[in-house]
């Protein structure tokens, strides 16, 4: 019958470490929300100068799941709302040192030195789509544990970097100006970025969802 039980997972997948509820809607069907979430950071070396990056993944799902055998095979509708995946990134350019874009130089200075971030932007609604295996609430009403596992995507549009800086930059034979006064390092910016954002658009629309988990029904 409808919402007469409930059952409760915990998940571990491309989206992060998550928890699960769900309640049966006839034989076919499941309402299910859960959240899930995943933190990385890690810092990496341009020349001698490091990066601090920060990955986010997750958000809070909510959706049904349709098993048109009454079985454990199921295909799965949903959105992620809020959408929480964002990749950030900080450069701390080290005084004397050269950073290029677009094949122009640019050495920091010293008295100023460049400091640059960056970060990624997503829609805050991805709709998501998975198919899989196992039932937080088995039809078999003696079976209390399931092992779910699902495939999927989650469409998040195309990905957007903006950058904010500060500092001075220096070329040979003009002297270091502040950074966001420099016409040639903006142009020379901006045409990187366009470059990151139009493969982004291309290559990083869809996040994959892969996820294993163990549930319980009550």
């Amino acid at each position: 019958m409808p919402f007469t039980h409930l059952g409760t997972g915990v998940t571990v997948g491309t989206t992060g470490v998550g928890v699960e509820a769900a309640v049966p809607y006839g034989a076919y069907w499941n309402i299910r929300a859960g959240v899930s979430y995943l933190g990385y950071s890690w810092t990496f070396k341009t020349g001698t100068s490091p990066v601090d990056g920060h990955l986010r993944l997750g958000g809070a799902r909510v959706g049904v799941d349709w098993f048109p055998l009454a079985g454990g095979f199921h295909v799965s509708l949903g959105v992620l709302v809020p959408n929480l995946t964002q990749a950030t990134a900080r450069l701390n350019l080290q005084p004397g040192k050269t950073l290029t874009i677009e094949g122009a130089d640019y050495t920091t200075d010293a008295t100023n030195p460049f400091r640059g971030t960056a970060h990624s932007e997503l829609r805050p609604v991805a709709p998501v789509l998975t198919v899989g295996w196992g039932n937080l609430i088995p039809r078999n009403y003696h079976q209390r544990w399931s092992f779910p596992i699902e495939i999927g995507a989650a469409y998040e549009g195309a990905p957007t970097v903006h950058v904010s800086f500060t500092g001075n930059v220096c070329t040979a034979g003009q002297g270091c100006r502040p950074a966001a006064s420099d016409a040639g390092f903006n142009q020379n910016l901006n045409t990187a970025l366009r470059d990151v954002n139009s493969n982004l658009n291309r290559y990083a629309r869809f996040l994959p969802i892969i996820s294993a988990g163990v549930g319980y029904r009550f």
